[in-house]
């Protein structure tokens, strides 16, 4: 059973395999992996320490139709979807079918959070409806006078990385918060009644 009623995973991770690919320094352990370990600990705290949270989080390379259609259905049974934007998650069609499940069946884009590991070059753009969502930045330029971007470490980067990792996790518990205080309507063909959160712009996404 799933923190929010009606759904078989609160939480849903999708992301690009390239970006858990472990570095030397990274204890066998990749980025999106860390990312997940923070973002589960601060959301269980948030939630009251629930043992009900069910984070989704497929760490199998994908090699079948089987898995995809596996993935697709998981994410349209999720609360709330969280992309690991990258350019590796901008150009594989796996992670734009699941993103593409999800916002069918949830049609509330505050239910989508997106979370950007590394940026796109100047011309690319993310699959709709990413590309024009607001997207927690999870990346800094290497030096002062640099324009090379490397993802936030959760070992050199620590206090920042675990600032940011804080803000997703706050964001997403105000939301499965307001799931779970509006149970789903068997009668309707939409499962997510409740009141919309907005940022300070205006458009739809889980972060200020």
């Amino acid at each position: 059973m799933a923190y929010v009623p009606g759904k078989t995973h609160d939480v849903f991770i999708s992301y690009a395999r390239v970006d858990d690919v472990p570095g030397p320094n990274d204890h066998d352990k990749g980025w999106v992996s860390w990312f997940v370990t923070y973002l589960e600990v601060e959301l269980r705290r948030r939630l009251g320490g629930t043992t009900e949270l069910r984070v989704f989080f497929d760490r199998r390379d994908l090699q079948s139709n089987q898995q995809l259609a596996e993935l697709e259905t998981a994410a349209r049974q999720s609360a709330v979807f969280v992309a690991i934007a990258s350019p590796a998650y901008a150009q594989r069609p796996w992670t734009q079918r699941e993103l593409a499940a999800f916002v069918k069946e949830a049609r509330d884009l505050h239910r989508l959070f997106a979370v950007e590991c590394l940026p796109l070059d100047d011309g690319e753009t993310y699959p709709e409806p990413l590309q024009n969502h607001v997207r927690q930045k999870l990346w800094k330029l290497n030096q002062t006078n640099s324009r090379t971007p490397v993802s936030l470490s959760p070992n050199s980067d620590g206090e920042l990385f675990r600032q940011n990792v804080q803000d997703v996790a706050n964001q997403i518990r105000g939301m499965l918060k307001t799931m779970q205080a509006s149970p789903p309507d068997p009668t309707s063909s939409s499962f997510f009644l409740s009141h919309r959160l907005r940022n300070r712009t205006g458009r739809p996404g889980g972060f200020c």
